[in-house]
């Protein structure tokens, strides 16, 4: 029995075999890829043998255009149908969503697919986790996402890491060596040298786990499939063992629909931010107005209320953060449309800088009112300490660690490192 069994009556969760569908060798015969070259219809039928198996209507499921990156994104329900019905979501390889009926689906062939859930906030993560995206520690993005956004602890996240090429058979060179070894995780006993080949083995499901477990999801919380794709060629598709002739896997992840509920009014002062739709630009990366929502959008802080808002959050940091923050904390009315905003939803919302006025924080109001105009005060006081806290985190590291200003003292840096500890 898996740990997500004993949450049957709450979430649909699956990783598909290559039985059971209708394809053509060498995609025989549940291929779920498009890119692969097999008959678009074949995968379509394909698609409703898996997902019918599930109860899951094809119309509910979300899917990206993976690029073996970090870039976790939240979506919605105005995000469903994406993948098979109209465009996949660009540049992201994990999702988070508190949307019941949102099915988040991941394509994979040897990657690892990571699921998140939390049953106190009733969220869910899905994340497709190849060596790059392992090594930039994609499934921490995730919790930290599922934290900011919904207010979840780690403590109470239940994670599985699901079907991957196993150690025994993802070998590599020493440039990926380097990548795992610079990777804020302990990395001990998830690869080694084989002298003989002159290769490197390692396990992208353990340096998973152990991600999962630096980001504060508890060990006892972690399942692990242990099946291997390379290994079961009668189950799996594999793109290390079959190169481009092959079909793909997918996973998936989705909150059953409750109906009207006393849970559907709670999720209306935790609702997702959700994606934008059809234009997927910076200015609606965060994106679409909720539906469930318990405050009219009318209710969102005017830009004073917000900047007051913002104030009393800076008072739960350290005073001594702020002696080299000379350019201070702004609170910008526009939205963000950097090109760092494409690649980072967090950055869409505030950013850590060093500009003419020097280091100094920005909280882009215009973004927070697109992503949060559906909270209540207390919901989006919530969202904007997460914003706080993660744009201060990078100046506050630098600070406190050695190559911190000169100006700071001990006492100073100190007081720095025991809040990051403290608020992970």
């Amino acid at each position: 029995m898996r740990l997500f069994d004993q949450f049957s009556d709450k979430i649909i969760y699956s990783y598909s075999t290559r039985q059971g569908g209708v394809s053509d060798p060498p995609y025989d015969t549940l291929n779920l890829s498009f890119s692969m070259g097999d008959d678009p219809d074949k995968v379509r039928r394909n698609h409703e043998i898996w997902l019918g198996s599930l109860g899951v209507d094809p119309h509910q499921t979300v899917m990206l255009s993976q690029i073996h990156s970090n870039h976790v994104i939240a979506v919605g329900k105005e995000d469903c149908g994406h993948g098979l019905f109209r465009e996949r979501i660009p540049d992201a390889d994990g999702m988070i969503t508190n949307e019941p009926g949102v099915a988040l689906v991941t394509g994979h062939a040897d990657c690892v697919p990571v699921y998140l859930y939390d049953p106190v906030r009733e969220v869910i993560g899905m994340v497709h986790a190849g060596w790059r995206g392992t090594t930039a520690e994609i499934a921490r993005v995730a919790v930290e996402l599922m934290e900011d956004y919904y207010g979840c602890d780690p403590a109470d996240l239940y994670a599985m890491i699901g079907p991957c090429i196993s150690i025994k058979y993802f070998e590599c060179d020493r440039d990926v060596i380097d990548e795992v070894e610079e990777m804020t995780c302990d990395t001990y006993l998830t690869y080694y040298y084989n002298e003989f080949t002159g290769k490197y083995h390692v396990s992208l499901a353990g340096l998973n786990r152990q991600v999962l477990k630096c980001a504060g999801v508890p060990a006892e919380h972690i399942d692990m499939e242990d099946k291997c794709t390379y290994g079961n060629p009668d189950l799996y598709f594999s793109h290390r063992r079959d190169g481009m002739a092959r079909g793909g896997q997918q996973a998936l992840l989705m909150l059953r629909e409750t109906g009207p509920s006393d849970r559907a009014a709670a999720d209306g002062q935790h609702a997702a931010p959700a994606h934008g739709a059809t234009d997927h630009s910076a200015a609606s990366a965060i994106g679409a107005t909720a539906t469930t929502s318990n405050a009219s959008a009318d209710s969102f802080p005017t830009l004073d209320e917000f900047k007051a808002i913002v104030a009393e959050l800076l008072d739960e940091l350290p005073r001594a953060f702020f002696k080299e923050l000379s350019g201070g904390v702004i609170v910008s009315e526009a939205v963000n449309l950097s090109p760092q905003a494409r690649a980072n939803d967090l950055y869409t919302l505030g950013t850590y800088s060093v500009g003419p006025l020097g280091r100094q924080v920005t909280i882009f109001y215009g973004s927070c009112q697109r992503a949060f105009r559906h909270l209540g005060r207390a919901a989006l006081k919530d969202r904007v300490r997460g914003i706080v806290r993660h744009e201060f985190r990078h100046h506050m590291e630098f600070l406190a660690g050695m190559h911190g200003a000169d100006s700071l003292e001990a006492a100073d840096k100190r007081a720095m490192r025991e809040y990051l500890n403290n608020n992970k």
